[in-house]
């Protein structure tokens, strides 16, 4: 075996929402894996629905891991859902809510699917930090309410993070003990972490 090939790294790919999210995991990096002995290659397409989140990792077979991180304001249709039937070799019934779809792919087959709640993944940051949710719209009745109850997860993020950096804010305030600990009660958490195979 050549030293090349043995040197080569893990590449995980994962289709993402927003520079939230890679900073995050880039911070998860910093802190479960500080030698980089894997490669996290994000979508380079930002934002969009669930199902074209979904769609930009089902195109990406060739990786050892793939993740579909979305948010869950916007449910996957019965064309999205049937993919993942395919990929995962299992039958969704159509009352799985997508927050509960990543439970059906019993054998974790890729895409690996993260739906940040409530709403966006500030949702995530909020229970991380021990902070209330704020006051949201229900039930929704439209885009507007959506939209409306996603500023004001934005709003309660910015609320204790203040105008620090993210990834400034995690190095102050984030150690590896609190987040495994953290992951127990937060799935969303628990599911990131597989990516350096911590579970």
């Amino acid at each position: 075996m050549s030293k090349k090939s043995r040197n080569r790294k893990t590449v995980i790919y994962i289709a993402q929402e927003g520079d939230r999210e890679e900073n995050f995991l880039n911070f998860l990096q910093e802190l479960f894996d500080p030698e980089k002995r894997l490669t996290l290659k994000f979508s380079q397409e930002k934002g969009g629905t669930s199902n074209a989140i979904l769609d930009r990792a089902i195109k990406k077979p060739f990786y050892k891991k793939i993740y579909a991180w979305f948010d869950e304001d916007d449910k996957l249709d019965n064309e999205h859902r049937r993919k993942l039937e395919i990929c995962w070799g299992v039958k969704l019934e159509n009352t799985v809510k997508d927050a509960d779809i990543q439970k059906m792919n019993i054998k974790n087959k890729n895409p690996i699917v993260i739906v940040s709640t409530p709403y966006s993944a500030e949702g995530i940051l909020i229970r991380l930090f021990n902070k209330k949710i704020p006051k949201l719209i229900s039930p929704v009745n439209s885009d507007d309410d959506f939209e409306e109850n996603k500023k004001r997860m934005k709003s309660a993020v910015k609320g204790f993070m203040g105008k620090t950096s993210d990834i400034e804010f995690y190095r102050k305030n984030l150690t590896k003990e609190y987040i495994i600990k953290k992951a127990e009660e937060i799935e969303e958490l628990r599911l990131l972490l597989t990516i350096f195979d911590i579970n």
